[in-house]
């Protein structure tokens, strides 16, 4: 390449005194990818990391160049392993997919030895962090809707990676790609496939670490449990928890806090209290995402399909994601494809002539055997015909400590909502699900079916010691708000995961009660 050192000098120049890469490696990179890789017409420099280079090499082609040394030659060529194992999900997705990736050599005494690890992939238009601090240059916000449909991108991304069993380990928003579509749209895409081995954060603690960097600016994206070698992907979340919270906030940069910053923001969370200003929080979803994701105990935060369940419903009801194809959540296609084609066995052509004036459903019906899937399907075949006729409809799924095996979860209460969605005639409904493993993803799917129900006008409903959060029971109140002619209302939520019961007391007495004649609340 006759303009080579023009090159070379143009990269190094752009280079950050934070990189290894020095002007002889730029030199020994540039001349040997001449050689091996000459179909690349260009080099440009796009940014650098502490040992990696990113270089567009075309109008649509990125290479992320890795040194090799002796440390880490093994670690690279497992991760090349697994970039080709997640290459199989294919490229419609939101993750950055590496489209190839080899190892550069050099013959040293007659040896063939790597010294590049090179990934090929898209060339993107910029970063998240580019693209909010445009927004902020502009004077321009994103709302609601925009926010979550981005969360849905990254959450989506994140599954696929937690899919094939990896952790990211380094998600923050320079790591988050976005590319400009020919139709207008913005895509974003979790990029920096790392996929390392945990690094061992144990061998310097948080304490030492501020030592060591008294005088500088530190960033907060690896949650406390990094520095006990205890991550995992629940850590993943804590990451992400904190990029909704710059959507949110574009204006306000938390990735160089001083360090006094950095230990009450821990302090905090130590505490189980939420490390910024309650200001920051708005009345949206993603910020109680946030909230849920940003708890110190990584076993207490929100399971990423719950959310993204809770994403994509919001969007669907909005009518605007017609566009967002979500692949990850297609990994449990199968399962949903099982319950949904077991639900349409319930369906019927025809509505009754009589009412029986109640059908009791309880759990003797059940066979000892098989699935819990099954046992509904049977029980509800067997029986239907009886269901359909009642005025007075009692369901009773409570799990005992015999029977724990058998516990509902969010896929089974899917059945169990769509069954209920053939009986909207009932006027009177008791549900006990009361010991089972129902989230908020469930507690969705039966208000919505309640609110086919037109002549409903009593309703008990017991989801005690399940594992129900202020999301869910939120939207119960929206959706009860919603039948007009309800006015019996018995609830009881004891033993859930709510973060303050006396709000959600509050909240169900301000605007429930009002609209009842008779209205009683227990959580």
């Amino acid at each position: 390449m006759d303009n080579s050192k023009i090159i070379i000098d143009q990269i190094f120049q752009k280079l950050n005194a934070d990189t290894s890469f020095d002007y002889y490696t730029i030199k020994g990179l540039i001349n040997l990818m001449s050689y091996e890789k000459p179909q690349y017409s260009s080099y440009e420099f796009v940014g650098a990391g502490l040992n990696s280079l990113v270089l567009k090499v075309n109008d649509d082609t990125a290479l992320k160049i890795m040194k090799v040394t002796n440390q880490n030659l093994e670690l690279l060529k497992e991760l090349d392993q697994r970039v080709s194992n997640l290459r199989t999900a294919g490229k419609n997705n939101y993750v950055q997919q590496v489209d190839s990736s080899y190892f550069l050599s050099e013959n040293i005494s007659n040896t063939s030895t790597p010294v590049f690890y090179v990934q090929e992939m898209d060339l993107c238009t910029g970063n998240l962090d580019s693209y909010l601090s445009g927004l902020n240059q502009k004077e321009q916000s994103l709302n609601d809707t925009q926010n979550e449909r981005i969360a849905i991108q990254l959450l989506d991304a994140l599954m696929i990676i937690h899919a094939f069993g990896f952790i990211h380990n380094n998600i923050k928003l320079t790591n988050i790609l976005y590319k400009e579509q020919s139709n207008g749209q913005i895509v974003f895409k979790i990029a920096d496939l790392g996929l390392y081995r945990l690094e061992d954060f144990s061998k310097w603690n948080i304490q030492g670490r501020l030592n060591r960097n008294a005088q500088k600016t530190i960033d907060i994206y690896q949650p406390q449990e990094a520095y006990y070698n205890q991550y995992s992907s629940k850590s993943d979340l804590f990451c992400l928890g904190l990029i909704f919270l710059q959507l949110e906030n574009t204006n306000f940069d938390f990735q160089n806090m001083q360090i006094s910053e950095f230990v009450a923001f821990q302090n905090k969370l130590d505490k189980n209290e939420f490390p910024f200003e309650e200001s920051l929080l708005k009345d949206s979803l993603l910020s109680q995402i946030i909230q849920e994701w940003l708890k110190d105990i990584p076993s207490e935060r929100k399971d990423e399909k719950a959310v993204l369940a809770h994403l994509l419903l919001k969007q669907k009801q909005c009518s605007l994601n017609e566009d967002l194809q979500v692949y990850s959540f297609n990994f449990q296609a199968p399962l949903q494809q099982q319950v949904q084609g077991q639900a349409q066995l319930f369906q019927v052509s025809s509505q009754p002539q009589q009412r029986q004036k109640e059908w009791l459903i309880d759990w003797d019906y059940f066979q000892q055997e098989g699935s819990i899937f099954e046992m509904i399907k049977a029980t509800f075949e067997a029986q239907k015909e009886n269901y359909l006729n009642q005025s007075e409809l009692k369901l009773i799924f409570e799990c005992t400590k015999e029977r724990k095996k058998l516990a509902l979860d969010d896929d089974s209460i899917s059945i169990i909502s769509k069954v209920l969605k053939q009986l909207q005639f009932a006027e009177s409904l008791e549900l006990n699900l009361k010991k089972n493993q129902i989230g908020d993803l469930g507690l969705r799917e039966l208000s919505d079916a309640l609110l086919l129900f037109e002549d409903l006008i009593q309703l008990k409903l017991d989801l005690s010691q399940n594992m129900i959060t202020d999301m869910g029971i939120d939207y119960l109140r929206h959706q009860l708000k919603q039948i007009q002619q309800l006015k019996k209302v018995d609830l009881i939520f004891n033993e859930n995961d709510f973060s303050d019961s006396g709000s959600v007391v509050e909240a169900f007495y301000n605007d429930i009660k009002p609209l009842m004649n008779e209205f009683n609340i227990s959580v």
